[in-house]
């Protein structure tokens, strides 16, 4: 147990560590409301999604990380030309599933990859909100952040169509969404799009090297600066315009941020996390150091850097 500022923190581990997915480089992911897991490759610069049904899958040791399959949106939809014409044929059986939902069993579902989106290049933060799903580029000519439909069926349809939802200058990294606004982290500063108007604003400029972002589902936003060894608020509920930063927590080199509540279900939850100390015990690829911050709410804190995907 450490005590660093006002707050204290401490290491704790929720029942057994589970692979969900091996041998990517990432070190973003997001879980959406449903309980998708969403993750970043910057090898293969592509946005992958495996649905909460792989997940409980997973976590039901019905399948295990070293199945999964990489399917695109692509592969999906011409699966499910092939079940129409099945079903219009009267093949198929009532019991038996079809291809398309066989193949989505034990897959990782490779939402967009280089090439086919003007507005994907080095995808770092991610998140799904509302259908869609959000990422920011490194990459700073491929616009700020863009956006999809998080349904792999939609994708290479008319709902596949990606957008540029910000195309500020600077390289971004963690991206979070509000009732209100889409935020995101350069290195040195934290952005806000509003939603009705798709004006840009600035909310802080102090920042040193800004990485994951996560918000309370309130007002507040926590930040994770690793340039600062600390994690700082804000608050977003407010009009735009440079908001004051409170460092909340003093923490070396934080990289990813998760907000728990104290009576979460830790398999739908927020747990899912990357980092570097895994291979301790014995996780395929490199792992994670998690700690969680005893504030209103549970901030779990992750340092770089991973080549898997936890979750626990």
């Amino acid at each position: 147990r450490h005590k660093f500022c006002k707050i204290r923190y401490e290491l704790v581990q929720k029942s057994v560590q589970l692979v969900m997915v091996q041998n990517v480089l990432s070190s973003w992911v997001s879980v959406d409301s449903e309980g998708s897991l969403y993750f970043t490759n910057q090898e293969t610069q592509s946005v992958n999604k495996v649905d909460i049904k792989v997940v409980q899958n997973l976590v039901s040791m019905i399948v295990k990380a070293s199945d999964l399959t990489v399917v695109t949106g692509t592969e999906v939809r011409a699966l499910e030309k092939v079940a129409t014409a099945a079903e219009l044929n009267g093949q198929t059986q009532d019991d038996v599933p079809t291809p398309t939902e066989a193949k989505l069993r034990a897959s990782i579902e490779s939402l967009y990859q280089a090439g086919t989106s003007s507005y994907l290049g080095l995808p770092t933060g991610v998140i799904s909100d509302a259908g869609m799903v959000y990422w920011g580029n490194q990459e700073v000519n491929k616009g700020a952040v863009g956006s999809g439909s998080a349904n792999a069926q939609a994708i290479s349809g008319s709902e596949g169509q990606t957008m540029l939802v910000s195309n500020t200058s600077d390289a971004i990294y963690g991206i979070s969404t509000t009732h209100s606004m889409i935020l995101y982290a350069g290195a040195n500063a934290l952005y806000g799009v509003q939603r009705v108007t798709g004006q840009v604003v600035t909310l802080s400029n102090t920042l040193i090297s800004a990485r994951s972002l996560v918000w309370d589902g309130d007002s507040t936003v926590y930040i994770a600066d690793m340039g600062s060894d600390a994690v700082y608020s804000a608050p977003c509920g407010q009009p735009g315009g440079i908001q004051v930063l409170k460092r909340v927590v003093d923490f070396h080199a934080p990289f990813g941020l998760a907000v728990v509540g104290p009576e979460q279900n830790w398999i739908q939850g927020t747990p899912y996390y990357t980092g570097d100390d895994a291979w301790r015990n014995r996780a395929n690829g490199r792992g994670t150091l998690t700690n969680f911050v005893r504030v209103s709410m549970t901030v779990a804190l992750t340092m770089w850097y991973s080549a898997a995907v936890i979750g626990f």
